[in-house]
């Protein structure tokens, strides 16, 4: 896991109060699976390749494809509780931190 991926993860187990653990585990009830896509999103936005991002948080990247397309189509600001509120949280820190 690159240096970077470690410090996007950081900040989503910030901004989402879960651990690095949790949020890199297997579990899969809401809002965890979210909080790996949102972390996929990040990563794909510095260039990293839909494939590369998935290895890097330990998922397939049908999954992340998937979870890149329901946040396109719901949009990140619609709804998404308790999502919405930990994507906020998280673009904010991202804002204010360089990883």
């Amino acid at each position: 896991m690159t240096p970077e991926t470690e410090g996007v993860i950081r900040l989503m187990s910030k901004a989402s109060g879960e651990s690095v653990e949790i949020i890199m585990g297997k579990e899969r009830h809401r809002p965890l699976p979210a909080l790996r896509w949102l972390i996929g999103r990040e990563l794909t936005t510095r260039g990293y390749s839909v494939n590369y991002a998935a290895r890097e948080i330990g998922i397939d990247h049908n999954t992340l494809r998937h979870g890149l397309e329901q946040i396109k189509r719901m949009g990140i600001d619609k709804n998404w509780h308790p999502e919405q509120m930990i994507a906020a949280e998280f673009y904010r820190l991202l804002d204010n931190e360089t990883v």
